[in-house]
């Protein structure tokens, strides 16, 4: 077998060669260098399944490769991770990509605080684009260690809070983090209680959003004005998505939204858990400024059968389960 070095030349004129990357991943593994040697195993597995070797003559290296690929993930992940590893939750698996982590889910609390910062800063998270983070405690004092932290790689942002954080450093997160911000397209936040206020620190800051979903277990902080305040918003015709969970905006902050014209590319509208009525379903009915909107989810409202009779005759998409309940859970 050719040395590292030999083979990392051989590999900067041909990247998708499968016998150097699982020959390098032998040899890494070899010297303990395990996040190496990850990355080389997944690679391999990458150009194998997409030369699709007529020959066969790989198809025995190819599955050693598979082998070591599945024992460094179950025995070394700590090291292919780097400090991020210490932030895992344990119901959500990694995923990877060519040997880096692109989605990852966290559960923060006051046992794994400073791990938060070097794990965003670290190498290994480099090319991360979804994240998902479970606060659970000391929110505040999570929140402040996104301050001197790399974010600019991630596109996708899932953060979800058991406890309510003082709004003054959400406030400060928002402000601080906006520049790395600037390339998410996807962010949902899920808290105890969304007003209009932490609603609209999170709308401004990010200015590319594709996908924009906020849940309130609280049915009263969010109301209509917030919906006008997206509705006259020129950045929000870049969304696609959009979701308002657990809102008290009611038919006025629809028909905000369904009647804008800078809402022309949104496809989904999920409003579960709210209390829109009868009204809505005629709001819904008359809409004529929304060509792509294709589903709506209006589960979990307080519309009667007669409005379920009005959005069923408009021939609209509609969720509809569950009126005049609350789902599961809510408080």
């Amino acid at each position: 077998m050719a040395t590292q070095d030999e083979l990392i030349q051989l590999l900067n004129s041909d990247p998708e060669n499968f016998g150097v990357l699982h020959d390098l991943a032998l040899l890494f593994y070899k010297d303990a260098n395990y996040a190496g040697s990850f990355a080389m195993a997944e690679r391999a597995i990458a150009s194998y399944e997409k030369e699709e070797h007529a020959d066969q003559s790989f198809q025995s290296p190819y599955f050693d490769i598979k082998r070591l690929h599945a024992k460094l993930q179950k025995n070394h992940l700590d090291q292919i991770l780097g400090p991020a590893f210490h932030l895992l939750d344990s119901q959500w698996l990694p995923v990877f990509k060519l040997g880096r982590p692109r989605e990852l889910a966290w559960i923060v609390n006051s046992s794994n605080l400073a791990h938060i910062a070097p794990a965003l800063n670290s190498v290994q998270l480099r090319r991360l684009r979804f994240l998902s983070i479970k606060f659970e405690d000391s929110v505040d004092e999570a929140l402040a260690q996104f301050k001197d932290v790399s974010m600019s790689m991630i596109r996708a942002l899932n953060f979800n809070f058991l406890k309510m954080p003082k709004t003054r450093h959400l406030q400060d997160f928002c402000v601080n983090c906006r520049s790395q911000l600037s390339n998410v397209v996807n962010m949902t936040l899920r808290m105890p209680r969304i007003d209009n206020q932490i609603a609209t620190l999170a709308r401004n800051a990010f200015h590319a959003l594709e996908s924009f979903s906020l849940t309130s277990l609280d049915r009263t902080g969010i109301t209509a004005e917030f919906c006008e305040s997206l509705a006259d918003d020129p950045l929000s015709n870049h969304m696609m998505r959009l979701g308002l969970v657990g809102t008290s905006i009611g038919n006025e902050g629809l028909f905000a939204i369904i009647s804008s014209d800078n809402f022309a590319a949104l496809q989904a509208l999920d409003l579960h858990d709210g209390i829109l009525n009868n009204g809505a379903a005629k709001v819904l009915a008359a809409a004529r400024n929304l060509p792509n909107l294709r589903t709506i989810d209006l589960r979990y409202n307080m519309i009667d059968p007669a409005g379920l009779n009005i959005l069923q005759n408009a021939s609209l998409d509609c969720l509809t389960k569950g009126q005049h309940e609350r789902p599961k859970g809510r408080i």
